[in-house]
């Protein structure tokens, strides 16, 4: 007999099966409801690369052909076409099948950023911007992280990765994933030899004269620079390479030489072209003014970034032979003086040494916490006046110290100085500079420089107090400028065969005691006549060996800018020295 269930039936398990269908119900709801090909999504992703993220290449390109006509058409069309080739190409490699997503979804979310701070700032992304991304410190990276940079991600990166997160990939064999690879790199090399064929004599002079658009390229530029940067660093380190161990002071007669103190003022992001020392019409140093210095006007920075100027600064290598993996591996300025018997102290205000002062005696500031002086995030630069006299007191012997300032670092211009030198307004009071008006960012900057020459004078001061019982001396020169807006370029960074002369064109000040002229070390009106002279950061390692008298085979006399300032009979016992180095 067939067994009936009827309808009132009730089975014990029903509602189980009622959770697990609407369970099902929302698992198909939310389950991805597109599935495409890997090589497709590349493609999707590509074509948004090239059209949402590189507004800033676009700019620059048309600019750089004069603008969109009938004439260029054809050239922009395949420069279209050779973008979107090149991108397609990149993510193809960086992102196969197993991590695809994780990768594409990471571009989605980095390129935005590039793509702000292009468009903000002007910058361009090298291998040495992202050295500076790396190597700044916390607070100064915080800066940078305004409203409009989250909005940039919100419009530019939420949206890609919502998709990248709704579609799902389709499964292939791994014999038709090589034929989908095969496939894309024959319509690669097609594509960019048709376009070679047509446009080759276009494209062989736009990429001569226009090379800073390799830079603009996202996220062309970023992996490019990722890589010389990682190249760059992950080289094995070689063993650390003296120079100057011959180094010695010259002997004077017994009890005729007192002993010399000089402090090297390595300024931050001090452009020469808002020094009123130097024709600037705004008073930026009426401290300075009043104080006897000699202010040279035509300097050049090694390079437009601290990480890259700062070792350079204190290398033998000079700009024209310099780079990282050399540089970390051979002495510099600071072991060469402790070889002839100089103490050294550095004091740091800022962001690191970046490996210069690693072998000496070196005190951290920016940390501390000195009431009026420090805030919760940093010190003002006053911070390394501190306690100085003390440390000159303990002195037995020749003394370089060097005082690294926070000085003009931006964005955040408003936060370098305190609010007695607030003198030009209405100043900037963000790290948002497209917030600002030009007037208001000069502002702000200008007071920077006001604050600085303040520092600069104060110091001067302290070696006026020691100058009856020593030789003193203060050599000031920043590590690069800034740009504050002009053609739509701020801060600083920009490779320096591209770089505006605002980022490399940098102030150097020197200030001596009578000490140095009564013992026949440097003539002061000869030191005048030379103000205007060509000088470059590679002056800096060959005249504070010059100023302190020693002697080593890798000092050059054509580089020290005291040279030329001595007084006759020195400069004619000085080239009897030894040790006179290459000329």
């Amino acid at each position: 007999m067939p067994m009936t269930i009827s309808s009132t039936n009730t089975n014990p398990d029903r509602g189980s099966l009622n959770n697990s269908r609407q369970f099902d119900v929302l698992r198909s709801a939310v389950r991805p409801r597109r599935t495409l090909s890997l090589p497709a999504v590349i493609a999707i992703a590509s074509l948004w690369f090239v059209v949402a993220c590189n507004a800033p290449f676009w700019r620059d390109a048309i600019a750089a052909r004069g603008g969109v006509s009938l004439a260029n058409l054809s050239f922009f069309a395949s420069l279209f076409l050779f973008t979107l080739i090149l991108t397609n190409l990149l993510l193809t490699l960086l992102a196969p099948r197993p991590i695809a997503k994780a990768m594409l979804g990471f571009f989605f979310a980095v390129t935005p950023i590039l793509t702000y701070f292009m468009a903000t700032h002007g910058v361009l992304i090298d291998g040495t911007m992202i050295r500076n991304t790396f190597e700044t410190d916390p607070g100064e990276a915080g800066e940078l992280i305004t409203p409009r940079m989250l909005g940039y991600l919100a419009l530019l990166g939420l949206p890609p990765l919502a998709w990248l997160t709704w579609i799902r990939l389709e499964t292939r064999t791994f014999r038709a994933g090589l034929a989908s690879l095969g496939l894309m790199f024959a319509g690669t090399f097609a594509g960019v030899g048709a376009i070679a064929a047509l446009h080759y004599q276009d494209y062989a002079s736009f990429l001569r004269n226009h090379r800073e658009l390799r830079y603009r390229l996202a996220p062309l530029n970023f992996v490019s620079s990722i890589f010389m940067y990682s190249k760059e660093s992950l080289r094995t380190p070689r063993e650390l390479r003296a120079i100057g161990t011959d180094a010695h002071q010259h002997l004077a007669p017994a009890g005729s030489r007192r002993n010399r103190l000089v402090v090297i003022v390595v300024g931050e992001t001090a452009r020469a072209a808002n020094f009123s020392l130097g024709g600037y019409a705004r008073q930026t140093n009426p401290e300075l003014a009043s104080r006897n210095v000699v202010y040279f006007s035509d300097v050049e920075a090694c390079s437009t970034s601290t990480a890259n100027s700062l070792p350079c600064m204190f290398s033998s290598l000079g700009s024209a032979h310099f780079d990282q993996s050399t540089a970390r591996s051979q002495e510099n300025l600071l072991d060469v003086l402790e070889h002839a018997g100089v103490s050294v102290l550095w004091r740091e205000n800022n962001s690191g040494c970046k490996g210069i002062c690693d072998r000496v005696e070196t005190e951290v500031l920016s940390h501390l916490r000195q009431p009026g002086v420090c805030s919760d995030e940093e010190c003002f630069d006053e911070i390394l006046l501190g306690d100085l006299q003390q440390r000159i007191d303990r002195m037995q012997s020749d003394m370089v110290i060097v005082l690294h300032q926070k000085g003009s670092h931006g964005p955040g211009y408003h936060l370098r100085y305190p609010a007695r030198f607030k003198v030009f307004t209405p100043t900037c009071e963000t790290n948002s500079l497209e917030q600002c008006s030009a007037v208001e960012i000069a502002n702000a900057y200008d007071n920077t420089i006001r604050y600085t020459d303040h520092i600069l004078a104060q110091t001067i001061d302290l070696l006026e107090r020691n100058a009856a019982s020593r030789d003193t001396a203060m050599l000031y020169v920043s590590d690069h400028g800034e740009s504050l807006g002009e053609k739509g370029v701020y801060l600083h960074g920009i490779p320096p065969f591209f770089a505006p002369d605002t980022q490399t064109h940098v102030p150097m000040i020197v200030w001596l005691s009578e000490g140095f002229a009564r013992n026949g070390i440097v003539d002061r009106a000869r030191l005048d006549r030379s103000r205007g002279a060509r000088l470059s950061h590679d002056n800096l390692f060959h005249s504070v060996l010059g100023l302190l008298d020693i002697d080593t085979s890798v000092y050059q006399s054509q580089l020290d800018v005291f040279r030329a300032a001595r007084p006759v009979a020195a400069t004619i016992h000085a080239s009897a020295r030894p040790h006179e180095g290459r000329s």
